[in-house]
């Protein structure tokens, strides 16, 4: 990269709920690591100010999910010429606005990753005797950082270069593993994802150690994951709460699954899915599925509207209400985020997500609750049970296969593809639904794109599907975000 990436602090106000206080970072924008590193406390830190970064505006608190990523994914209904979004859904990524909001996801995505290095160079010669327990938490930090870097660079590799079943071995992306380093050489689309799973893989066995252990295996449950119900290791630790808002053993797999599916390694992603879905943890003296579908009534589902049972992965933005307000249907500006509920959902009545949408067609995700409360007001769902069953169900279909998998209601059974999509359709209470209309690849593809519209609604996936089946919802879609001015010389 040409441009100098410096290490930020992220800085977060308004902590107000237990859910959040794992978050706290000091309140400095720019922290001297000769400082930060001197104490575990800073390590910790420097590992959540990333977390903190990624839900800006800039990256996933908006523009990467319920923002410009599914505006381009055609999610929601035409925008006025005034708007900076009427030119992003038609495309036009030379307009001004559209060019500053790829320059901000670019620019914060690699400093984020440079804040990754940061942490990797100075935890990898880290005394495992500075950290308040030892080798398991100096394990737990590093390999959540090789986690991050990796997520954060396929993300970029999904925005700006082409899918790998058009991809070519042009260099597109540079890939940061040197604390320090200002320039690395654009890889190829395989080159990237070669990367992306080292890191991975070497993520996930650190992580290992700790979350698929014992009794901590019951800080992946729903309660301990994503609502702070969990004290291990005392109520007064709070970095050990809240493990579905880090990238937790889980969620490494899960990520493998996506990077596989996308790679169109179908086995390997498929392998890495069922390991998802049949994941158990400690709950109380058994063990239960740490994920599930919400199979429960309308009035219930509206109380959740995150579903987040069956959400493996998720940031927290104490902003999110507010940042997601002006594109709400609570707003009266113009470039509110309007939906075709209609062509959604097809008229289903059945369905429990289609009351997540409003009568005049608004989402409800983001909205504060005006009764009832979900308990996760600040999270920004990144990773779904639902999608490691559209991967299984994809390489079934593909390879004419079956296999044993957990169905919606927890019972385990041979499957095959058609089951295994219909299982997240039960699990959301649809059981209208013509299995024969499904009589080749390319309709089992729109079969699972039709299910990921309605399922990841604000959550910026639709697109990926798209791209990755190389299928166009416009006939002009562009696919890949051009780079930014400052790195066309590179």
């Amino acid at each position: 990269m040409r441009n100098r990436i410096w290490i930020i602090m992220g800085l977060i106000v308004g902590l107000s709920s237990a859910c959040n206080d794992w978050l706290d970072v000091k309140p400095d924008d720019e922290v001297d690591a000769n400082v930060l590193f001197e104490t575990g406390q800073g390590y910790r830190n420097a590992l959540n100010g990333i977390y903190n970064n990624m839900a800006d505006v800039t990256m996933y608190g908006k523009h990467m999910t319920w923002g410009t990523v599914d505006v381009i994914a055609q999610l929601y209904e035409n925008f006025t010429t005034n708007d900076v979004w009427y030119y992003a859904m038609n495309f036009q990524y030379t307009h001004s606005g559209v060019k500053s909001i790829i320059s901000d996801i670019w620019s914060n995505a690699y400093t984020a990753i440079s804040n990754c290095n940061n942490l990797l160079a100075e935890v990898e010669k880290a005394e495992p005797d500075l950290f308040a327990y030892g080798e398991t938490e100096r394990n737990l930090i590093m390999g959540e950082a090789y986690a991050l870097r990796a997520f954060l660079h396929f993300d970029i590799l999904r925005l700006f270069a082409p899918a790998p079943i058009v991809a070519d071995n042009k260099g597109y992306i540079p890939y940061f593993e040197k604390h320090g380093s200002l320039s690395e050489p654009y890889l190829s689309v395989d080159s990237v994802i070669g990367r992306v799973e080292r890191d991975l893989l070497r993520a996930k066995n650190l992580l290992a150690t700790y979350d698929t252990v014992g009794t901590n295996s019951e800080g992946i449950m729903k309660g301990p994951r994503l609502e702070g119900e969990f004290t291990l290791h005392g109520s007064e630790d709070l970095f050990f709460l809240n493990r579905g808002y880090r990238m937790n053993y889980y969620v490494i797999t899960a990520t493998l699954a996506r990077v596989y599916d996308y790679a169109g390694r179908g086995e390997d992603a498929c392998k890495q899915a069922l390991e998802v879905i049949h994941a158990k943890g400690y709950n109380g003296s058994s063990s239960d599925w740490c994920f599930n579908f919400t199979e429960t009534t309308t009035s219930l589902v509206v109380q959740t509207p995150k579903l987040h049972d069956g959400v493996i992965f998720g940031l927290s933005s104490t902003t999110l209400i507010d940042d997601y307000e002006p594109y709400s249907s609570k707003s009266s500006k113009s470039g509110r985020l309007r939906l075709d509920k209609i062509k959604i959902f097809e008229n289903s009545k059945e369905d429990v997500r289609a009351s997540l949408v409003t009568n005049d067609n608004y989402s409800l995700k983001y909205e504060a609750l005006s009764s009832g409360t979900s308990r996760v007001d600040d999270l920004i769902p990144m990773i779904r049970l639902s999608e490691m069953y559209f991967i299984v169900s994809d390489y079934l279909y593909r390879n004419g296969k079956t296999v044993e998998i957990r169905d919606y209601s927890g019972n385990i059974a041979n499957q095959d593809a058609i089951r295994v999509l219909r299982d997240v359709r039960f699990g959301r209470k649809i059981t209208e639904w013509n299995e024969a209309s499904v009589t080749n690849m390319d309709e089992m593809e729109n079969a699972i794109i039709t299910e990921a519209r309605r399922e990841f609604i604000g959550e910026g996936q639709l697109f990926f599907y798209y791209k990755k089946y190389n299928k166009k919802p416009v006939d002009k879609i562009v696919y890949s975000f051009p780079l930014p001015d400052n790195e066309l010389i590179h």
